[in-house]
């Protein structure tokens, strides 16, 4: 048997459990068995707990990224073998399990020196801001960003990547008391929090349970655009799902996850781990992520 980390019904903390499950069964021909050795939670999870994600319902086992070790694969695989140390992309959950069954391209290999606790972090933040700021934002030398959330998980993948090009201005909202810890990381202009700021889907969780005066919330207070208005001003509002782009264009999904991967282990980005967690502690790391006290990701290991 093996341990993964489910979450049982839409509702609060206590839908969560670690159960066991029969391991998974042999690999078919392009399928890989992975040894997770850590996993990174996201807002995500969250969302998926209390009951947001369209794609993605309860009951289920959590994680959209993990990191382990290569175990068996399939005869037809080329990209891996035995022994390899890897980073796992789960699109649609599933990689808070001791073992994993993944095909092969859902896998990035990495450097035997690289923690696993890093290797499982930078799948969904980086490449999530590295795609918004470069495929969408088009940033250029001498730009400005506006990064929210400049503390998080994202934010920081964001505030590290635009320091990346030249002469651009980081302006990063976070809670005063991370200003020290955005500013050390690349934020020239750190702002804090006095009115209600929406980020994705941030604003419509709550500590525990999803709050539908949140939701509504959210959605009175976001204005509105007309096409009119963005043309005559020559600007532009962009949503972004990172599993949406893999589905579509795997290809420029890979080449960007490998270029973050360089730029990693050449010393250019620098993710952080803000806490470790045990699986048996996945109410304590969901909470460090729900009461907004994490700067950079939270992991949890089996």
């Amino acid at each position: 048997m093996v341990r993964r980390i489910v979450v049982k019904g839409i509702g609060g903390y206590e839908q969560l459990k670690v159960e066991d499950a029969p391991p998974p069964a042999p690999p078919s021909a392009n399928e890989v068995i992975v040894e997770v050795k850590a996993c990174g939670l996201n807002f995500y999870d969250i969302y998926v707990r209390q009951g947001l994600s369209p794609d993605v319902q309860p009951p289920c086992t959590l994680g959209l990224e993990c990191a382990g070790v290569v175990t068996a694969i399939g005869e037809k695989v080329t990209s891996v073998k035995i022994g390899d140390h890897v980073a796992v992309h789960c699109p649609r959950g599933g990689g808070f399990a001791e073992q994993i069954s993944v095909n092969e391209d859902l896998l990035l290999v990495v450097p035997e020196n690289m923690s696993f606790e890093v290797a499982a972090s930078f799948t969904i933040n980086y490449l999530t801001a590295y795609f918004s700021l470069f495929h969408l934002g088009g940033l250029r030398a001498n730009g400005a960003v506006l990064i929210h959330s400049s503390a998080g998980g994202v934010g920081w993948a964001a505030t590290q990547l635009s320091k990346t090009v030249p002469g651009v201005s980081v302006f990063g909202t976070a809670s005063a008391h991370k200003h020290n810890a955005v500013v050390e990381n690349g934020v020239d202009y750190p702002i804090h929090y006095d009115q209600v700021v929406l980020i994705g889907a941030r604003e419509m969780v709550g500590t525990e349970y999803r709050s539908l005066w949140r939701l509504l919330r959210s959605w009175w207070s976001t204005k509105n655009v007309s096409p009119y208005s963005l043309i005559m001003s020559n600007r532009a509002v962009a949503g972004f799902n990172l599993n949406e782009l893999r589905s579509k264009d795997p290809a420029t999904f890979q080449q960007g996850w490998k270029e973050i991967l360089e730029m990693i282990t050449s010393g250019k980005l620098c993710p952080r781990i803000d806490s470790v967690w045990q699986f048996e502690q996945i109410v304590e790391a969901s909470k460090q992520i729900t009461d907004r006290k994490n700067i950079g990701k939270v992991i949890v290991k089996p």
